[in-house]
Order: C-alpha cells, then structure tokens, then sequence
C-alpha cells in the first residue's frame, strides 16, 4: 500500500509541475547606487571629498541632488548645510584637517527626481577617513607608478 501511494505522490507531482505555463520574468540587479565622487561608502582619502562630481547616483541621470547635510566627527563635530551636489569651500577647508579614523556623513540629502519633478530625500552615506600611507591599493600604486 506504501507504495502505490507513493508512486501516486510522485505522479501528481510531475504531472502539476509538467503543466506549468508561464513567463519567467528576469530582473536586473540596479547598479544604481549614490556616490561621492565615485565612492559609495567606507574608507575614503579626505582629498577625493572635495570637488570633483559630488553627489551623484552612479549610471543614471534620474536625479539631481540639490543639497545636504555634512557631518565631520573629529575631537568635536562640525556640521554644515552644502548647497548643491559638491563639496566645496570653508567644508573642505575643514575636510582637510581631518585624521585618519574620523568619520565623515553625509545626511539630509534632498534630490529632485528629473522624470517628475518632486523632491525626494535619498539614503546617508558614511565614510571613514584614512591616510595615503595606510592604503594597501594606494601603496600599491604607487609602487607601480615609481617603476
């Protein structure tokens, strides 16, 4: 008996998965992500900050940011209001002097989605400053560079 019933088990589980129509729909994963001039989070030079594209989602022209909240984390903390998508100014003059181990966020940031026009506030970013000299990559580059 055991086995009739498992045989009509297996039977009824291949005739419903045999019958099975449909579209399998694929998604592609986003590589969408908001960027600091390129850098997306973690360990960061406090030079490549400052400048450059700013604040931008990498592979998409969907939204613009238009400002954002700047916190340094150093011996005290300093937060400005940036205007824009760039780090520019009085802040970098305060990026500058930053160490390595102090601790940058960028909060509050408010963009504007191009396709309709509304404001939208986008995730934070935190980065960790570090030092040329603590950089295996950069080390390594380097040592590429004086060959």
């Amino acid at each position: 008996m055991r086995i009739i019933t498992t045989i009509l088990f297996l039977l009824i589980v291949n005739m419903t998965f045999a019958q099975t129509n449909g579209v399998i729909k694929v998604r592609k994963k986003s590589t969408n992500l908001l960027t600091l001039n390129g850098y997306t989070d973690g360990a960061i030079q406090s030079q490549f900050i400052c400048g450059g594209k700013g604040l931008y989602i990498s592979n998409s022209t969907r939204y613009t940011v238009k400002s954002f909240i700047i916190l340094l984390e150093s011996v005290k903390q300093v937060e400005m209001r940036v205007q824009g998508n760039v780090v520019t100014g009085e802040v970098c003059d305060k990026i500058d002097h930053l160490k390595t181990g102090d601790v940058v966020y960028i909060n509050t940031i408010k963009a504007i989605d191009n396709t309709t026009g509304k404001e939208v506030t986008m995730p934070s970013l935190r980065f960790q400053i570090r030092g040329a000299d603590v950089d295996p990559k950069k080390q390594h580059y380097n040592v590429m560079q004086e060959e």
